[in-house]
């Protein structure tokens, strides 16, 4: 019977998915794309343990350990990326990861809904904007003789060095992102708003709840789960740039000679000395170091998460 059972319940999923098979067709696209760029490259991390040539492949090239890790951990240069992507990062998650928050929980308290709806068009715009575009804005609008100097020049002020100083380019960055991700990364937020009972916040007001009451009571702990789950993926996300992941962007398109010790994260380093020298194994280990420390971090992040709250991503 037992049998039987089995045979008749994979007879209708069989029939299921034939019956579904456009929709299939679409996953497995995904599934295929997914493999192909996201699972294979993890078997070429091999060659970040040999000296790598390209005529000889993977099988031909010779074994030599952790001689590139030892390579760039003896590099002082590494160690400045380093120390700037961990501050670019921290930079930008704190601000992008509640700004967000606090965009959608104004957004769903506006009572007029075209003003709500143009806000929130407004806000998604910026983040279809590559940051080559956005690179270009900024110069052209910041730039030492861009529209805001060149405004101050003639009004008698000295120009404000907006992109020439090292020493603001983290703050730089984060606003950047903020302005540009704000709207769209609010989008889960506000969808897990949409979704609380209206009656929770009329019982509330029948309490004598006022609109600060309501939005810490009843709009927060709906969003609750969505800001955890949000939180450990960004962390695991820290070294690209957090929320936004912009890091390399930011470092490769506004940064320059004179930013430079603050702008130049892992990313450029990995390219620099790794790809633009042919030197593959040296920034394969880069990449295969970064890797492991967002690993870390993610587990890390998971697992206090679920300690703290009792819920976790795993």
């Amino acid at each position: 019977m037992i049998a039987v059972g089995a045979k008749v319940k994979r007879k209708i999923t069989a029939q299921r998915l034939f019956a579904q098979w456009q929709l299939q067709a679409m996953v497995l696209a995904g599934v295929l794309f997914l493999a192909l760029f996201s699972y294979v490259p993890i078997l070429w991390n091999v060659i970040a343990f040999q000296d790598y040539k390209i005529l000889q492949g993977i099988t031909g090239s010779a074994w030599v350990g952790i001689k590139h890790f030892r390579a760039f951990f003896s590099d002082d240069t590494f160690w400045m990326a380093f120390g700037n992507t961990l501050g670019m990062s921290a930079t930008k998650f704190v601000l992008n990861t509640l700004a967000p928050i606090a965009f959608a929980v104004i957004l769903s308290e506006l009572p007029y809904r075209k003003i709500k709806r143009t806000v929130q068009t407004l806000t998604y715009l910026p983040h279809f904007l590559s940051y080559v575009v956005v690179a270009t804005l900024v110069t052209i609008i910041l730039g030492p003789s861009g529209l805001v100097n060149s405004t101050l020049r003639q009004a008698g002020f000295s120009q404000i060095r907006f992109i020439d100083s090292a020493d603001t380019f983290w703050q730089l960055g984060a606003w950047l992102d903020f302005w540009k991700e704000t709207g769209w990364n609010s989008i889960l937020y506000l969808a897990a708003i949409s979704g609380v009972n209206p009656e929770q916040y009329e019982s509330a007001m029948v309490d004598g709840a006022g609109r600060l009451r309501r939005v810490w009571h009843v709009t927060l702990p709906a969003i609750r789960w969505t800001f955890f789950l949000l939180l450990i993926l960004h962390v695991g996300n820290l070294l690209a740039g957090g929320p936004v992941g912009s890091n390399f962007s930011q470092s490769r398109l506004i940064g320059n000679a004179f930013n430079y010790k603050r702008s130049y994260v892992l990313g450029m380093y990995s390219v620099d000395l790794g790809f633009n020298n042919m030197r593959y194994s040296f920034a394969t280990a880069i990449g295969l170091f970064e890797s492991a420390i967002s690993v870390i971090l993610l587990v890390s992040a998971n697992t206090i998460t679920r300690r703290l709250t009792g819920e976790s991503l795993f």
